[in-house]
C-alpha cells in the first residue's frame, strides 16, 4: 500500500500482482485487483483499469463493496473525458451525501460543466467537506463573485486542508488578482513547500516574480493584461489534488443490505472462475 500512496505505481503493481498470485484468499485477490485497477488508473491505462473493475464488481467480494468500485469506474469515465457520460452514472448515487467519493465528484463535474447553480445548491446540500468547500470558494472567484467573509473563510479553508498544495496556490492566484504581490509569492511558497512538482504554483510563482521585476516597464494596463494572460490555476481534479482516495472493504454487510444502496444495484452476473 505504501508504494500506492506515494505514487510508485509500477512497483506497487508488482506487489500487488504477486499477492493477487500467491493468495489462497479469494477476498484478498479480489482487494488486490482493485488496487491494480487503481494504479493502472493512475498511470493512464484506462481501458484496461476499467476492464478489472467491471470483473470484480460481478463478484461476491466486488458486489459487496458496489458503490466503491461504481464510483472507481465513474471515475475512469471521468479522466478518459466522458464527462456527460459520468456525470449521468453518479446521478443514481447523488442521495448518497454522507460519502465523500459521491459528493467531491459530483460537485466537480458539476465545476466542469459550468454548472453554477446546481454547483451552489448541491453544495448547500451535502456534509461539510474540504473538497466541496474548495470548489465552492474557486467558483466564487472566478466568477468574481466574493464577499466580505471570502478571505477568512480561504484562510480557514487552508488550515482545514492542512496546507493543501492546490487550495493554497488558487489563494494566491486571488492574491494577484487583487494586487498583493508579495502575499500572493509568498502563498507560491508554501504550495511549493508541501507539493516541490506542482505546475501551478511553480509556473505562477516564476511569471510573478519576472513581471513585477519589469513592471516599470510596462504600462499599467500592459501589466495587468500579462497578469491575466499568465498567471493559471490547475485543473481542480479530485484524485489529482489528493481528494479521491477508496479502500475496499471485507466485510460490508451493513452496507449491501443499506435499502438505499440496494436498490441502485442492479442484477450483475457472477463469475468467480478467473480466481479458481
Amino acid at each position: 500500500m505504501f508504494n500506492l500512496y506515494i505514487e510508485r505505481y509500477e512497483t506497487a503493481l508488482t506487489q500487488f500482482s504477486y499477492i493477487t498470485y500467491r493468495s489462497t484468499c479469494r477476498a484478498t485477490k479480489i482487494i488486490s485487483l482493485f488496487r491494480i485497477a487503481v494504479c493502472k488508473k493512475r498511470l493512464g491505462e484506462y481501458k484496461l483499469a476499467q476492464t478489472i473493475l467491471k470483473m470484480i464488481i460481478g463478484t461476491p467480494e466486488g458486489y459487496k463493496n458496489y458503490l466503491v468500485i461504481k464510483l472507481e469506474i465513474i471515475h475512469v469515465k471521468l479522466l478518459e473525458g466522458n464527462i456527460i457520460e459520468a456525470g449521468s452514472d453518479l446521478e443514481k448515487f447523488i442521495n448518497f451525501k454522507e460519502h465523500s467519493g459521491v459528493t467531491r465528484l459530483y460537485i466537480y463535474i458539476l465545476y466542469k460543466l459550468n454548472r453554477y447553480d446546481d454547483l451552489f445548491k448541491y453544495a448547500n446540500m451535502v456534509h461539510k467537506d474540504i473538497y466541496v468547500d474548495y470548489i465552492v470558494l474557486r467558483t466564487k472567484f472566478e466568477l468574481n463573485s466574493v464577499d466580505e467573509n471570502f478571505e477568512i473563510a480561504f484562510e480557514d479553508l487552508i488550515k482545514e486542508s492542512k496546507r493543501n498544495f492546490a487550495v493554497i496556490t488558487t489563494y494566491a492566484n486571488y492574491k494577484v488578482f487583487n494586487g498583493k504581490y508579495n502575499e500572493a509569492l509568498q502563498y507560491y511558497d508554501l504550495a511549493i513547500d508541501n507539493n516541490y512538482t506542482y505546475y501551478s504554483a511553480i509556473k505562477n510563482k516564476e511569471t510573478l516574480t519576472k513581471l513585477l521585476e519589469q513592471k516599470d516597464k510596462f504600462s499599467e494596463r500592459e501589466f495587468w493584461n500579462k497578469i491575466v494572460d499568465n498567471i493559471v490555476d490547475g485543473d481542480p481534479e479530485v484524485e489529482s489534488i489528493g481528494y479521491f482516495k477508496l479502500f475496499l472493504q471485507d466485510s460490508c454487510v451493513d452496507f449491501l443490505f443499506n435499502k438505499k444502496v440496494f436498490d441502485t444495484i442492479p442484477i450483475v452476473e457472477v463469475s468467480l472462475k478467473e480466481f479458481d
